[in-house]
């Protein structure tokens, strides 16, 4: 599949883009402690099994509103993977929902995104 590089500050402009235009409060939802709750019954869970849950639902939030932000998700991940967007363009569809799987289970688009979401609560 592709590498995918380290997410570092330089990323935080596009995917703030990204997450915008993809729907803050959709994807903010998917780390809510209301979800939480309700992915782990209100109880002690899985943490790779809830982790595996919100990443899929990310996931899905993204792939949902995709043509809102087609070009710059292309770029960012042309970007942190040093394909061709073009290469990208034309992977498989199973390729490239596996690619926006990889990203969004990055430690550091959670940590990220955590951060964010407390902070603008």
């Amino acid at each position: 599949m592709y590498e995918i590089r380290k997410l570092c500050a330089k990323d935080i402009a596009p995917l703030t883009v990204i997450i915008t235009e993809i729907g803050w409060k959709e994807l903010k939802y998917c780390f809510s402690a209301d979800r939480m709750k309700a992915v782990t019954g209100g109880k002690d869970g899985n943490v790779e099994a809830v982790g595996m849950q919100v990443a899929m639902e990310v996931a899905g939030v993204v792939l949902a509103n995709y043509s809102k932000c087609e070009k710059r998700l292309f770029s960012f991940l042309s970007d942190i993977t040093g394909e061709k967007v073009t290469t990208l363009m034309n992977a498989s569809m199973a390729d490239f929902a596996e690619l926006i799987i990889d990203v969004v289970t990055k430690e550091e688009f959670s940590d990220f995104f955590s951060v964010v979401s407390k902070r603008l609560s």
